[in-house]
């Protein structure tokens, strides 16, 4: 969701506006800007016992490719 900043006040908009709701300036020039959100997320990591060291003395390509 795009939020409209009016070019002459600087004022948010809501999204499909087509006049600032502060300065009733034309918003069709106007920049926008992207919705920001805040969101929970879990991130999860992953050792294997050894693979870095394996890992060293192998390609990439062969580390990469499935067993």
């Amino acid at each position: 969701m795009w939020v409209s900043v009016c070019p002459g006040c600087g004022h948010r908009n809501q999204p499909g506006g087509k006049f600032c709701s502060e300065c009733g300036a034309a918003l069709g020039t106007a920049k926008r800007l992207a919705h920001e959100e805040r969101k929970v997320v879990t991130v999860l990591f992953a050792d294997l016992v050894g693979f870095t060291s394996r890992a060293e003395h192998l390609d990439p390509e062969d580390v990469r490719a499935p067993s």
